[in-house]
C-alpha cells in the first residue's frame, strides 16, 4: 500500500515591526456601540434620583397649611441601601444620581438652595464613608444577616451617621450659607436616625427577593392581600377612641402578632417591610391624635 503524504500548508508569520499594520484578518471588529445600560438606568439610577427629590421636596410639602404628613427622611437612608446591595463598581453611579436628584429639588426650592445643596452633599459623603466600612466589617457574609452585622449597622447607620450628619447641619447653618428648612436639629437627627433603621432594612430586603427566588415562597397574592388586610384591620383599631387611658399604652403592642406572622409567612424581609409599614401608619396616625403615640393637634 502506498501512502500519499499531504501537502503541508505553509505559515504566515507577522511581522514584528510595530511599524508594519497587521494581517485583520478574521478578527473581530471591535464593538463601537455606546448605547446605556437600562437595567442600571432602571433599577439604579431613576429610583435614586426620584427618592432624593422626594427626599428634598417632602419636608417642604408638610409645611403647607391643612397639610398634616408625617414625613421620612429618604435620600441617605436610600442611598445606604443601594449601596450595600451593589457591586462596587456602581457606586460612582448610585453617588452621582443620588447628587443629581439633590441638585433637582434644590433647584426647585431656591429659598433654602445653598444650604440644603450643602447639608445634603456633606450627607451624601458621610452615607459613602459609612457603606465603606459597613462593607469592609461584613467580609464574605451577606448583608444585614447576622448578629454582627447588624449590632455594626445600627451603631454606625443609625448612631454615628445621623449625629455626623446634625453636626455637619450646623456647621452649614452656622457658617452663613442660609437658613435650613429644620430648624430643630435634635428633632432633625432623630428623624434621620428612624429613617435608617426603617428603610436601609426595607431596601435589603426587596434587594434579596429580587436576587434569590428561594426567598419568594411565601409571596403569594393570597398571603399578600391577607397582609395588607391586617394592616388596614390594625389602622381601623389604632382609630378607635378608647375610653380608659390604661388601654393606650397597649395599643403599641397591637402589631406584634402581625409582625410574628410577617416573620413566619414572608421571612426576615417580609418583617422588614411590615415594620416600614407599621411605623409609617403609627406615625401618620399619630398626627392626628390617634394611636399609641397619638398627641393633640397644635
Amino acid at each position: 500500500m502506498v501512502q500519499v503524504a499531504s501537502p503541508v500548508k505553509p505559515i504566515r508569520l507577522e511581522p514584528s515591526d510595530p511599524n508594519v499594520p497587521r494581517s485583520t484578518a478574521g478578527q473581530p471588529a471591535a464593538s463601537t456601540s455606546s448605547s446605556p445600560d437600562l437595567r442600571t438606568v432602571f433599577t439604579c439610577v431613576l429610583p435614586l434620583v426620584t427618592g432624593c427629590l422626594l427626599g428634598q421636596l417632602l419636608p417642604n410639602m408638610t409645611q403647607i397649611p391643612g397639610l398634616r404628613m408625617h414625613v421620612l427622611w429618604l435620600p441617605g437612608p436610600l442611598l445606604l441601601g443601594w449601596l450595600l446591595c451593589v457591586p462596587h463598581a456602581a457606586w460612582r453611579t448610585c453617588v452621582l444620581s443620588a447628587c443629581a436628584g439633590t441638585l433637582l429639588g434644590a433647584l426647585l426650592i431656591p429659598d433654602t438652595a445653598v444650604a440644603r445643596l450643602l447639608a445634603s452633599l456633606g450627607e451624601i459623603a458621610l452615607v459613602a464613608g459609612t457603606g465603606a466600612l459597613l462593607l469592609r466589617w461584613r467580609g464574605e457574609r451577606a448583608v444585614l444577616e447576622g448578629y454582627r452585622e447588624i449590632d455594626v449597622f445600627m451603631l454606625l447607620g443609625c448612631v454615628a451617621l445621623p449625629a455626623c450628619s446634625a453636626g455637619w447641619q450646623l456647621l452649614v447653618r452656622g457658617s452663613g450659607a442660609g437658613a435650613l428648612p429644620h430648624a430643630d436639629l435634635l428633632a432633625a437627627a432623630l428623624c434621620s436616625s428612624v429613617s435608617y433603621l426603617l428603610i436601609v432594612p426595607a431596601v435589603v430586603s426587596i434587594d434579596r427577593l429580587v436576587r434569590s427566588p428561594e426567598r419568594r415562597q411565601g409571596w403569594h397574592w393570597r398571603s399578600i392581600a391577607l397582609a395588607l388586610t391586617l394592616l388596614g384591620a390594625l389602622g381601623l383599631f389604632w382609630q378607635v377612641d378608647w375610653d380608659h387611658a390604661a388601654i393606650t399604652p397597649l395599643l403599641a403592642l397591637a402589631p406584634i402578632p402581625l409582625l410574628v406572622w410577617a416573620l413566619i409567612m414572608f421571612g426576615v424581609s417580609g418583617a422588614s417591610l411590615g415594620m416600614l409599614a407599621v411605623a409609617v401608619l403609627g406615625m401618620q396616625l399619630g398626627l392626628e391624635g390617634l394611636g399609641p403615640f397619638g398627641s393633640d393637634p397644635p
